[in-house]
């Protein structure tokens, strides 16, 4: 096990239930477990999956493309699109690699397109095809 400082936050939206196991009893009791090491190989794999799935969209398009595949993304109700999804804007900018600043223009410029809006956390689609056509068939997937 590698000795690296954890460099994470996670907020609860809603009541959860926390399971902690100290590095130390990982380390001394469950690097021999094989159904643990399945589980964390399981766990890891697929987040490699998703930070390279997100790296590879926020390379191919501008931040209105980027916008727009993680909105339909997370509106296709899959596993990734579930685990992406939050209403706060700066979580949403550091996604799809941009200042919160530069997204909530990108926002405004769909709201005055009438693509969609915003009301305090919520962004509300009103012309999915036209949000479709701005992805360029890219998804967060």
């Amino acid at each position: 096990m590698q000795e690296v400082v954890v460099q994470s936050q996670v907020e609860a939206v809603q009541q959860t239930t926390l399971l902690f196991i100290s590095k130390q009893k990982v380390g001394s009791d469950q690097m021999d477990n094989h159904s643990f090491k399945d589980l964390m190989q399981k766990h890891l794999s697929y987040k490699l999956l998703t930070y390279t799935s997100a790296s590879r969209t926020n390379l191919l398009g501008a931040v209105e493309e980027r916008l727009a595949s993680y909105l339909l993304t997370i509106q296709l109700q899959r596993e990734f699109g579930k685990e992406i999804q939050t209403p706060y804007i700066p979580d949403i900018a550091s996604l799809i690699e941009t200042p919160p600043r530069h997204l909530n223009r990108v926002i405004q410029r769909l709201t005055d397109k009438e693509i969609l809006y915003k009301v305090k956390q919520e962004i509300v689609v009103l012309d999915w095809e036209h949000l479709d056509e701005l992805s360029n068939e890219i998804r967060f997937e």
